[in-house]
């Protein structure tokens, strides 16, 4: 019986690997850790030889099958599949590869931007570029066959992935150019515009009107789970720092007699160092969660795995069990003080902007912005600290009147 997309799709890994079959000794393996490797077997002077054809999804049914009738041709013809293959990678030896490309433009990111950023990066492009353009010379690389890449992605519903994934190509192709390993111009990615890609309306974070963070002040002191995850939300809305700057945070970083948070530029999205000044009740919240957690370096110590502090999961999940799931996650309080803080028309713009970390374009008055606006972006945590207490404060004795 033939192999059809929807049992290679829904194929579950079982605790030994184990194969699916299909025609010209074409076969998936499916191996228990959840990965999908297309192979083809075939019998040359009595030994048996396996090649490998890709991964499922990147390379489709259709493909793996017009690649193994490609190696049963060449049988027919006499030659040795596996000695042709070792033929064309030598003869490109010579040519650098999108891998190779790929890899030397990351270092370079690496050293402009911050690791959890480029790791995203690194990830996207290893599983979704990769497979289908690593191994094939830059100058062979056609617009067509990235489109065919991009495709693939957007058929399963990924359309951000695949645009996201077309600027990387577009990038890497223009620092080849640079290198003079492609002629100037020659970029296969950056021809793909227009209605080339599906559309995609960009979401952006959702965030809390005033009534609904009293309402959401007021569910977060009645919250039963771990203190310390109380704690993380309870930070996160008092300091608007990315979630994965609050997780990531050391004991190390915080001055306690200037009231001061001092977060490392490796840490940040822009690779520049950032200060939040501390309120009162950020540092009252710190000394409560010094009970749980000084023993580690971390404010937040994570379990077992790679990443030696909280999950990135652990926030939304809180959220989720106060009733707020879909309504609003952690990086949402950043856009839910701007709001509140802009419609205030307490404290100018760039104050507000800088406190966010937000890029300035103009590198200069970013210098000057950093050093001038220290003291009034003290005041402004302190009013927005105190704007919380008031927020929690109204909901409650609203809901005793109403009681």
């Amino acid at each position: 019986m033939m192999l059809t997309d929807t049992a290679i799709r829904t194929a579950k890994p079982t605790a030994k690997s184990y194969k699916l079959y299909d025609h010209d000794r074409l076969f998936l393996l499916v191996h228990r850790n959840g990965a999908k490797y297309w192979r083809v077997r075939y019998r040359r002077d009595g030994k048996e030889t396996v090649l490998s054809l890709g991964t499922y999804p990147a390379i489709s049914l259709r493909e793996a099958r017009e690649k193994a009738s490609h190696i049963h041709t060449e049988l027919v013809k006499g030659l040795d599949p596996a000695t042709e293959r070792r033929k064309k990678a030598e003869a490109d030896a010579g040519l650098p590869t999108f891998k190779v490309v790929a890899e030397k433009w990351l270092a370079v990111k690496k050293a402009k931007l911050s690791p959890s950023y480029v790791g995203k990066m690194e990830i996207t492009i290893h599983a979704n570029l990769y497979p289908r353009l690593g191994d094939k010379p830059l100058v062979e690389i056609t617009a067509t066959l990235v489109l065919e890449c991009l495709r693939a992605m957007e058929m399963r519903g990924a359309v951000a992935l695949a645009r996201r994934c077309k600027t990387y190509c577009a990038a890497i192709f223009n620092y080849a150019a640079a290198l003079d390993l492609v002629a100037v111009g020659y970029n296969p990615a950056k021809g793909l515009t227009g209605d080339v890609l599906g559309h995609h309306t960009v979401k952006h974070y959702p965030h809390l009107t005033e009534q609904e963070l009293s309402e959401f002040l007021c569910a977060l002191a009645e919250y039963r789970g771990r203190p310390e995850t109380a704690l993380a939300v309870r930070l996160l809305l008092l300091t608007f720092v990315r979630p994965g700057e609050l997780r990531a945070a050391r004991w190390s970083e915080f001055d306690f007699d200037e009231s001061l948070w001092r977060i490392p530029a490796e840490k940040m999205k822009m690779r520049r160092p950032h200060v939040v000044p501390l309120s009162v009740q950020a540092i009252a919240a710190l000394k409560e969660l010094q009970v749980y957690t000084r023993y580690s370096p971390y404010l937040f110590p994570g379990g077992r795995g790679r990443i030696p502090y909280m999950s990135e999961n652990t926030v939304n999940k809180a959220i989720a069990l106060l009733g707020y799931k879909g309504r609003i996650v952690g990086h949402g309080f950043r856009a839910t003080a701007s709001t509140i803080l802009n419609e205030s028309r307490e404290f100018h713009p760039d104050v507000i902007e800088r406190q966010l970390a937000h890029k300035d374009r103009d590198e200069i008055r970013a210098i000057y912005d950093r050093a001038e606006h220290l003291e009034q972006r003290t005041r402004l945590m302190q009013w927005w600290a105190d704007k919380l207490d008031t927020l929690t404060t109204r909901n409650v004795v609203a809901l005793r009147k109403k009681a």
